[in-house]
């Protein structure tokens, strides 16, 4: 998100800095609490199975038709995993340092909030899509706001690639540490 916001014109290089430097930041002060795990469901298959840990577990991500990612309280995140197995659903717990995009997130939005203040944003010179909000992204409205939501939200990747599929966009490339989003799983 932030890389795209900065090749985008959204934000200058230097405004993407000082954001990763306050996610980073806050982030750290909730590292080591709550897990994420992958899961081979679409949205409403896992909501309906997250429904009875609607205040311990969230859903962290949609990154395909049937590719969720779910974040919380680590023993609830393991039982949904183990009803998940017992069904044979894929399922797989991620290294992860916390909880991101969670309720273990909440903690962090107020020193989010202070520490990073207004951010400068500028019309975007190419089209940017948003993981955040899952569709093409005015650049007028990548303010604090949108980063904390990107910190709290689910990342709408799913709905984002198909927003840019439908403008006609065909090419694309991953950049990460890992290849959890494959083409297989976007079919």
């Amino acid at each position: 998100e932030l890389g795209a916001a900065v090749t985008s014109g959204v934000i200058s290089l230097e405004e993407g800095v000082r954001v990763v430097h306050w996610r980073s930041h806050c982030q750290g002060l909730v590292e080591g609490k709550g897990i994420m795990a992958a899961v081979g469901l679409s949205e409403p298959e896992i909501r309906d199975l997250i429904t009875p840990f609607a205040k311990t577990v969230d859903i962290a991500a949609i990154n395909g038709p049937r590719a969720v990612t779910i974040a919380g309280v680590g023993e609830d995140i393991r039982e949904v995993c183990k009803r998940l197995a017992e069904k044979g659903v894929f399922n797989r717990e991620l290294k992860v340092s916390a909880a991101f995009h969670s309720a273990i997130m909440d903690p962090v939005e107020a020193p989010f909030r202070t520490g990073l203040g207004e951010v400068s944003t500028r019309k975007e010179e190419v089209a940017f899509f948003s993981s955040v909000t899952g569709n093409l992204c005015p650049g007028d409205s990548v303010d604090a706001d949108h980063w904390f939501k990107n910190i709290r939200q689910p990342v709408e990747f799913y709905r984002a690639l198909r927003a840019m599929l439908d403008s006609g966009h065909r090419h694309f490339i991953e950049i990460g540490p890992h290849p959890v989003v494959r083409r297989e799983s976007l079919e």
